[in-house]
């Protein structure tokens, strides 16, 4: 029993570890390298478990990255990106209406509040935008 557990927190944590490696970098290369290192510092420190969740991953990747896999994926991300970045520009047109009502109304707490807000969702849109820019740029570089 101690041995699935121990085996079944290995998995979680490769695929923790994988997920993190493979938001990085997303070419099966640059995961095989990424996955090779953790199994080598695993090796050296005799985390048998972890070798073997390792191996697992390994032959997973071998098996089922292939480029087009690559791009589907990377073309998923930035489709959800997208909508994430329409969401948050629609978000601040109606905090924007907010703020001009309120402005309109002449209600300073209510100015000072839909400022706040829309500050905090302007900081957002901007973090979606950088990212919608990143996954641009691997979909871009993955097409080459």
């Amino acid at each position: 029993m101690k041995k699935v557990a121990l085996t079944l927190l290995a998995l979680l944590s490769l695929s923790l570890v994988f997920t993190m490696k493979a938001k990085a970098a997303q070419d099966c290369a640059t995961r095989h390298a990424a996955i090779s290192e953790e199994l080598r510092y695993a090796e050296a420190n005799n985390n048998y478990s972890r070798i073997n969740g390792l191996r697992s991953a390994l032959a997973e990747l071998n098996a089922h990255c292939t480029r087009s896999n690559v791009i589907y994926d990377t073309q998923r991300q930035l489709d959800k990106l997208k909508d994430k970045v329409a969401d948050k520009q629609k978000s601040i047109g109606e905090i924007e209406f907010d703020l001009r009502r309120a402005r309109v109304d002449a209600d300073a707490k209510k100015i000072r509040k839909y400022q706040h807000k829309l500050e905090d969702k302007q900081e957002e849109l901007a973090e979606a935008q950088q990212e919608l820019a990143r996954v641009q740029n691997e979909m871009s570089a993955l097409r080459k």
